[in-house]
């Protein structure tokens, strides 16, 4: 803790902790005008958190939560596993080697059938991959 508390003061006041604690309890929101109001926030929740760092998952978080039993996902460098209630049939692929191996031969239809047979309905990847 003390080294990390040295770390942030040798920061100084254009370090990037400052720059995040000078935001913190402001939030940028626009109207229907696309006008920028901003709002005093005094309270984050979990929720707020999540937005602010993983708004680009609720979509696909609710669509996995609301899957099949027997459908599966394919998950490629997002954090989106985490997140999903039910982990039965999703598989991680962190540097998309198990979709290479499906896609090796460069036949659709082979690796459709891969796909389907190992229960993959959702492919998703994070495109800084």
């Amino acid at each position: 803790m003390s080294l990390n508390l040295i770390r942030i003061a040798s920061q100084g006041g254009g370090g990037p902790f400052l720059w995040y604690k000078s935001n913190a309890g402001v939030r940028e929101e626009y109207d229907t005008q696309l006008r920028r109001v901003s709002k005093r926030v005094t309270n984050f929740g979990a929720k707020d958190i999540f937005n602010l760092q993983f708004p680009q998952y609720n979509k696909i978080i609710k669509l996995a939560n609301a899957r099949g039993e027997d459908q599966g996902m394919l998950v490629a460098g997002t954090y989106l596993r985490y997140f999903v209630d039910n982990q039965r049939y999703v598989k991680d692929d962190g540097f998309l080697g198990r979709l290479w191996q499906m896609f090796s031969d460069s036949d659709a239809c082979n690796a459709y059938l891969r796909l389907k047979d190992n229960h993959i309905r959702y492919i998703v990847i994070d495109p800084n991959i």
